[in-house]
């Protein structure tokens, strides 16, 4: 029997067992309280039903957290404690299967009536997550679950690289031109809100580890994603009106014209851009020499900075910083990321027998990984070792490590570790 008829004679068995499997996908609303009786005695159950639900299903359980999963957590006021950390954990882990699917921006949205009034009540990923980390003010003083569960929460809006969710950008600065439209306008800035990152850190004051990752965050407007591409430069680059950052909007006072959009000039964002970097890069050094932040935070914080060095174009101050990552670092990863960088910087600065070295070192410390197998594949030949780039281009095929390279990654910061921080805090929730 071939493949194909094979595959035809057991579809209808298959699809029986879609059907009628005890935990089959229901075109009705998830009930969350139940779910969340199934996670608080022992999570992986109520995982699989989520894990089963359709999109829009899943989508539109958002906007019971407030609910129904307020309600739930009030059940019983003797337990409420736990109850707490439990939805702020299963909420957390909702997300983490919707992320996977893309749908972390995707909001569902309800029209509900207050008062006589109705309204539409939106929320997407960023709305659930914020909802969970207010339970953790009523829970009491932060702990080290709780602490796991902001590592997490981290880790989860770094993977969807939603920086504005971690750090929202500062108020619109007053550069001459919005001042000058202000002032003939009558208007004045608004303001921002809240970021995640200060947040955790208002709950975990001058962690290392969330001081880390907010200065990731305010780098990230420097960042670059191929080796190839252009550095940023200091100055105006004729970036296009549709790739600029901020819109900054200005509010009228009551009774005026309505509200104008007023976007600044590609050089003016690019300079206001370089008026941080200073400040970015000395935060950086500043975790990298904290005694107090563990030598892996310490470390990253030296990559990070290395990396940032290299793309705003200074590849001897990036050298520098890589050099010492190396010699520092706790584990294969950040070693094979010290080394790897420390190869393009060297390579941007015309080295390639440096560059050859480091990602020698790189390979070293991690095998036959792609992106450093690939980088001496191609200097072996262009200085006319046909063979030897031949050798390790198949050995990368054939050998290279089951799990992801970590220059791959390195832009979705502690992401590909979230499978690991949301175990960690799921043997919290028996507690």
């Amino acid at each position: 029997m071939t493949s194909r008829c094979l595959l035809r004679a057991i579809a209808p068995a298959l699809a029986a067992l879609v059907v009628t499997g005890p935990m089959a996908a229901s075109p009705s609303p998830p009930d969350l309280p139940a779910l969340l009786d199934e996670y608080a005695a022992g999570g992986d159950r109520a995982i699989r039903r989520v894990e089963l639900l359709g999109d829009d299903t899943a989508i539109e359980m958002r906007l019971d957290w407030a609910t129904l999963g307020r309600a739930w957590i009030e059940r019983d006021a003797s337990d409420r404690p736990r109850r707490l950390f439990v939805a702020a954990a299963f909420a957390l882990e909702t997300e983490a299967i919707l992320v996977e699917r893309g749908l972390w921006s995707r909001s569902a949205s309800r029209k509900i009536k207050e008062k006589g009034k109705e309204s539409t009540v939106r929320c997407n990923g960023a709305c659930v997550i914020s909802w969970a980390r207010g339970l953790f003010v009523e829970r009491g003083a932060p702990d080290a679950a709780e602490h796991a569960w902001w590592i997490a929460s981290v880790a989860l809006a770094q993977g969807v690289r939603d920086t504005r969710f971690l750090l929202p950008p500062p108020a619109p600065s007053a550069t001459e031109s919005n001042l000058a439209i202000a002032a003939r306008l009558g208007q004045v800035p608004n303001t921002t809100t809240l970021g995640h990152l200060a947040a955790a850190l208002t709950r975990f004051p001058n962690d290392p580890q969330f001081r880390l990752a907010k200065v990731v965050a305010a780098s990230a407007r420097f960042e670059i994603t191929t080796d190839a591409a252009p550095r940023s430069p200091g100055t105006g680059n004729g970036t296009s009106d549709m790739a600029l950052p901020n819109i900054v909007v200005i509010s009228r006072a009551s009774g005026a014209a309505p509200a104008v959009p007023v976007r600044p000039t590609s050089a003016q964002v690019n300079r206001a851009r370089y008026a941080e970097l200073p400040g970015i890069l000395s935060d950086f050094e500043a975790i990298a020499g904290d005694a107090t932040a563990g030598i892996g935070v310490r470390t990253e914080a030296r990559i990070r900075l290395g990396y940032l060095h290299w793309a705003t174009g200074d590849s001897a101050r990036a050298l520098a910083a890589l050099t010492l990552a190396a010699e520092s670092a706790p584990s294969a990863d950040l070693r094979y990321l010290a080394d790897y960088l420390a190869g393009v910087a060297h390579e941007s600065l015309g080295d390639a027998a440096a560059a050859t070295a480091a990602y020698e070192a790189a390979l070293t410390a991690r095998p036959h990984s792609q992106s450093a197998s690939i980088k001496l594949a191609v200097l072996r030949q262009l200085h006319g070792d046909a063979a030897g780039a031949q050798a390790i281009a198949q050995e990368t095929l054939d050998r290279r490590p089951n799990d992801a390279d970590p220059w791959r990654l390195f832009l979705y910061g502690h992401y590909p570790q979230l499978p690991a921080l949301l175990a960690e805090i799921r043997l919290q929730v028996p507690r």
